[in-house]
């Protein structure tokens, strides 16, 4: 795949359905519970699983770093 070069002093952009942070992660503790591709998905996971139980689920992104 050919990228196209960005102008000086444009802030990078994501390029077709890419993204750098993906895949996200939703964990409870240290319990992985799944893993999707974009942090919408992961959200609704995480909302889908607190209704379920009384429980407390955080995401992280491909560093490990928690997606706000």
């Amino acid at each position: 795949m050919v990228r196209a070069r960005k102008p000086k002093g444009e802030p990078p952009q994501m390029f077709g359905d890419e993204d750098p942070r993906a895949p996200y992660k939703v964990y409870e503790g240290d319990e992985l519970k799944g893993t999707y591709a974009t942090r919408a998905e992961a959200r609704r996971r995480q909302q889908q699983l607190e209704s379920e139980q009384n429980r407390h689920f955080i995401i992280k992104d491909r560093n490990g770093d928690i997606a706000m």
